[in-house]
């Protein structure tokens, strides 16, 4: 799910052709050398946005990870059973699709909207990145706190439910601080 959202969302921030060479590069890169797992490609997301937000000016990072994120969709829909040109095609057209749209319409992707859903999908890509570390180590310590004859005890719905509750309102907070 990352993968789409984020390809889309992140290719839509292409503005010139340098932009447009980097979304390319990124979706090669995925296709044909490196594919990262969860925990690298969500530390990549929020790495990009957080450049994004930071630094508006470096549109070919975020483009070059759009890309990226297309490529390992490609490749996630074909390991799901999806056909492999189908497969590529669909990883390819979401970026590509949000790019050109972006370019021939202004009202497609404002700047003020882009930096919003840029900060709530790098605030996923956190999530992602952190997600199996949090579930092992909770895991561990559940098993460790555990009494002889008592059974297992619940494991992450608390803390995913806290988290996630963070992540929505560190977003409300980013987005009133950003208008007022």
């Amino acid at each position: 799910m990352l993968c789409g959202l984020g390809a889309a969302i992140f290719a839509a921030t292409v503005v010139t052709r340098r932009d447009a060479v980097a979304l390319i590069g990124g979706f090669l890169v995925a296709a044909f050398w490196w594919q990262p797992g969860p925990a690298w490609t969500g530390g990549i997301v929020t790495l990009a946005a957080a450049l994004s937000i930071a630094r508006p000016n470096v549109e070919w990072a975020t483009a070059a990870c759009g890309g990226l994120l297309g490529g390992l969709w490609g490749l996630h829909l074909q390991v799901e059973g999806v056909p492999a040109p189908v497969a590529w095609l669909l990883g390819a057209a979401v970026p590509s699709v949000a790019a050109a749209l972006a370019a021939r319409r202004a009202g497609f992707a404002p700047a003020g909207l882009r930096e919003d859903v840029v900060a709530a999908v790098g605030a996923f890509g956190l999530v992602v990145a952190m997600g199996p570390a949090v579930s092992a180590g909770w895991g561990s310590a559940t098993a460790m706190n555990l009494e002889p004859g008592s059974g297992v005890r619940p494991g992450l719905d608390v803390s995913l439910l806290v988290l996630g509750v963070v992540l929505l309102a560190g977003g409300g907070a980013h987005a009133l601080w950003r208008r007022g």
